[in-house]
């Protein structure tokens, strides 16, 4: 009898002074949940500042700033190495194996060789000026922007560290309150510079320049705190009293580094893949081929599309990465399957409907809130056409290659680097590609159709490798019943706006049309899946329990 009621009571003191950290799918969902919350107010401050820039810029200047920003873009690839994106793959790890002091320790140094290779590329700028500067067709403050430029670099690679840092602990409370910080602060400088002071180009970059030093002292201030608070899981080095010999504990670090090493490497090769098919490389190259017409018209289709994107794609920023990562080190491989299914459903709701309706809202959208009557203008009437075709395959394209990313995390995650690098070999052929492009002046219509086309094709290949290696199924009866009820409003709709006038009367009265279209037909279908509402049940999501029960 002592017995008995002595267990019970001896393991709820253990329980008491043991608590549990907060469940894999806890943190998750909470991470979603704060992405979600922000969405709106980061999706509208964003939108202003790029409207502004293209009704108030010329022609020149707008070509002026892609050319910066592109090189911006591309020069933040070249000095990354892949350090950035391969810390959420291993800050967990280390803090399970090693400790807090060994992770600070391990980002101090990560840090030394950034600022080493920045050092280089300075000393390269220095000497090679002239050439940078005829190459980007830049004439005023060359080397000014030039300075800038390596200036938002440095500031750009702390940045990247610190937010990685808190993505890797699920701080997504913190990183999205930090973008809505930054962003307010950028949107107000950038309007002030280019509205009030007429700077253009130079109040852009200025904003940006400001902004990023904000950014920079909160997010590394955040990444320290969530670094301190966080709890050493089952550390193993020889002062925790682990068991493991000080020679073991060396060999495991050794061990680590290398594969830091490698996985960084395999996230470089991977990272100039995406770059020579986004649009700072296609709007380089056409600026050094002086393809004027066809950098705007990529510029405006990619960052419209891809600002919206980046919006939809919100509620799984920062998420996807660390939680595979977390299920790879805990070894839930059972839970791998779950996860799988639960994001890429999320994504299927998100992005098929919203792809269709900015298809059939394409032209609208770019002639209510882009198009100007002037010859100087960025988009006039005769590029409507073009840029309008050019925003469809760009949606087509953009938002098939993101219904088809998770497959290559999971490959990532799971250290399967030969299958990963054979299938990111295509999106290489690009560069090529579009100097041909270029050369040939085929025009924005084929440069976005050649760096969409072959990222969508690798991204196929990886999927159809992880449903062999790994069992995981695409939810392909679910994506057909969101893909019924999308096409349910898009056609119809489609056709309507063709005929009717461009107003936002119309525009709204679409989309109004378009959403209630959708929401009717996808519950006819059977809307979720008994299933699927047990998994959105474990996710904290606003209006859980109103999707729940009526979708």
């Amino acid at each position: 009898m002592q017995t008995d009621l002595k267990e019970p009571f001896e393991q709820k003191t253990a329980s008491s002074k043991t608590q549990k950290p907060p469940s894999l799918q806890k943190r998750a969902g909470w991470a979603l949940f704060w992405n979600i919350i922000f969405l709106p107010a980061k999706a509208l401050l964003g939108l202003v500042v790029s409207l502004v820039i293209i009704k108030d810029f010329s022609r020149g200047a707008y070509i002026n700033l892609a050319a910066i920003s592109g090189s911006l873009a591309l020069l933040g690839v070249l000095t990354d190495l892949g350090i950035e994106r391969a810390l959420p793959r291993f800050v967990s790890e280390i803090e399970v194996k090693f400790g807090r002091t060994y992770l600070r320790r391990f980002i101090f140094n990560i840090i030394i060789i950034k600022l080493a290779i920045l050092a280089v590329l300075s000393l390269f700028f220095g000497i090679f000026a002239d050439t940078v500067t005829h190459w980007l067709d830049l004439t005023q403050y060359a080397r000014v922007y030039l300075s800038l430029i390596l200036l938002l670099l440095v500031l750009g690679a702390f940045y990247d560290i610190a937010t990685q840092i808190l993505y890797s602990f699920f701080k997504q409370k913190v990183t999205n309150i930090l973008d809505i910080t930054v962003t307010i602060v950028n949107t107000s400088l950038t309007l002030i510079f280019i509205l009030v002071f007429k700077w253009e180009v130079f109040g852009v970059i200025v904003a940006l320049l400001l902004t990023t030093i904000v950014s920079v002292v909160i997010a590394t201030w955040q990444a320290w705190t969530a670094s301190q608070e966080a709890r050493e899981i089952g550390k193993k080095s020889v002062v925790s009293g682990g068991g493991i010999s000080e020679e073991q504990n060396l060999a495991e670090k050794v061990k680590l580094r290398w594969r830091f090493i490698k996985y960084s490497t395999l996230m470089y090769f991977l990272n100039v893949s995406y770059s020579l098919s986004d649009y700072s490389f296609a709007v380089v190259v056409l600026v050094y081929f002086r393809e004027a017409v066809a950098a705007t018209i990529v510029r405006i289709a990619y960052t419209f599309i891809r600002t919206l994107l980046k919006n939809l794609m919100t509620p799984l920023n920062g998420v996807q990465m660390p939680l595979f990562s977390s299920i790879y080190a805990e070894e839930r491989h059972k839970d791998l399957q779950v996860a799988y299914a639960t994001l890429t459903r999320i994504q299927i709701f998100l992005l098929v409907p919203s792809a269709l309706g900015f298809i059939v809202l394409a032209r609208n959208l770019l002639q209510l809130l882009m198009l100007r009557q002037s010859g100087e203008a960025v988009l006039t009437p005769d590029m409507l056409t073009p840029a309008t075709w050019s925003v469809i395959i760009t949606v087509i394209m953009t938002f098939g290659e993101s219904l088809l990313a998770i497959p290559s995390i999971v490959l990532m995650v799971y250290e399967k680097y030969r299958i990963v690098i054979f299938t990111q070999l295509l999106p290489y052929f690009t560069g090529p590609l579009l100097v041909l492009v270029a050369l040939f002046k085929l025009g924005a219509i084929v440069a976005v159709l050649v760096m969409g086309g072959l990222a969508v094709i690798s991204r196929a290949i990886q999927m159809y490798i992880v449903k062999r290696q790994f069992g995981l199924r695409y939810p392909a009866g679910f994506f057909m019943k969101v893909l019924k009820a999308s096409l349910a409003f898009a056609f119809p709709l489609q056709i309507i706006v063709l005929l009717l006038p461009v107003n936002w009367f119309v525009t709204f009265g679409v989309v109004a049309a378009g959403m209630i279209t959708f929401v009717a037909v996808f519950k006819m279908l059977g809307g979720f899946d008994p299933e699927d509402k047990k998994r959105l049940q474990t996710i904290k999501l606003p209006f859980r329990n109103l999707v729940i029960k009526y979708l």
